[in-house]
């Protein structure tokens, strides 16, 4: 019985340990883009500005959320990007909103995108489904 609860007591922890370094996000869109090529994952883009509440909520519980964090760091490269800081990339991407996802393919295609807010549960599908 101790060695399941041990047992138990370092998965519990290792998510808590996980979830608390959060997502690793990169802050340099070319370099990321590399890093994707390198590794041959696809890019998460997350748009959006200081002003947007969504984006908040979005690094305050979607982001948070350990299966989202293990998902993104384990399978995707992911960035935020201030949309108000690369309007040029915005108005390639044809943003319109924040929070907008991308997701992109190794090589920079848009695979999927989504307008608006989503939480753990939509985040886990949009990102499975891309």
């Amino acid at each position: 019985m101790k060695s399941l609860f041990l047992a138990l007591s370092v998965v519990v922890f290792a998510c808590h340990v996980e979830a608390a370094e959060g997502v690793q996000w990169r802050s340099d869109y070319s370099k990321a883009v590399q890093e994707a090529a390198q590794t041959r994952r696809p890019l998460l883009l997350d748009f959006g500005n200081e002003a947007c509440v969504y984006c908040r909520k979005l690094d305050a519980t979607t982001f948070r959320d350990p299966g989202v964090i293990r998902l993104l760091n384990e399978r995707f490269v992911a960035i935020k990007i201030d949309g108000d800081r690369d309007p040029k990339l915005v108005q390639a991407l044809r943003i319109e909103s924040y929070p907008t996802l991308v997701v992109a393919g190794p090589d920079g295609s848009v695979l999927s995108m989504n307008p608006g807010y989503l939480d753990a549960a939509g985040m886990t599908k949009f990102l499975q489904s891309a």
